[in-house]
């Protein structure tokens, strides 16, 4: 059978309702939707927005030697719990942001001295790509430190 359901988003999908494809149902659905979010706020050009309201909400109130105790990580909402990752040249421009509002907010000293994270889904397969980025200091590793293997090679890229 083939269900039709209306998301939302405006969106249509079809499905083959059978629950061996259950699992591959929802994951499918889940990455129409990262996607979804992805291209609307790419075309809404809202990230810097997004990362301006809450980096200010999160390291407003800090002195700037409170501010030189913390590290930043940043993972696009849409990669969240997806496995999706973001390319290496989008992740160093919201990295590069972020920096700019550090150095706004706090002065360049603190904003150079700054630790930004990238926490998207850093796997063995893209981290020395996203590691080549000038503006990304770090991994935040989720999922792949749960598997030794996997763990190792990101650690030893």
């Amino acid at each position: 059978a083939v269900r039709i359901t209306h998301q939302p988003s405006g969106l249509v999908v079809v499905c083959q309702d059978e629950s061996s494809q259950h699992k591959n149902k929802a994951k499918a659905l889940r990455n129409l939707r990262s996607r979804l979010f992805e291209l609307q706020e790419r075309e809404a050009k809202a990230t810097e927005a997004v990362l301006a309201r809450q980096f200010l909400g999160a390291c407003n109130a800090l002195t700037t030697t409170q501010f030189s105790r913390i590290i930043v990580a940043y993972e696009p909402v849409w990669a969240i719990g997806t496995g999706q990752t973001a390319t290496p040249e989008l992740a160093a421009a919201a990295h590069r942001f972020l920096r700019q509002q550090a150095d706004e907010r706090f002065g360049a000293p603190a904003a150079q001295e700054l630790r930004i994270l990238y926490g998207g889904s850093v796997k063995p397969d893209n981290v020395k790509s996203l590691m080549a980025q000038r503006e990304i200091d770090g991994g935040l590793v989720g999922g792949a430190s749960l598997e030794p293997e996997s763990f190792a090679a990101i650690v030893n890229f």
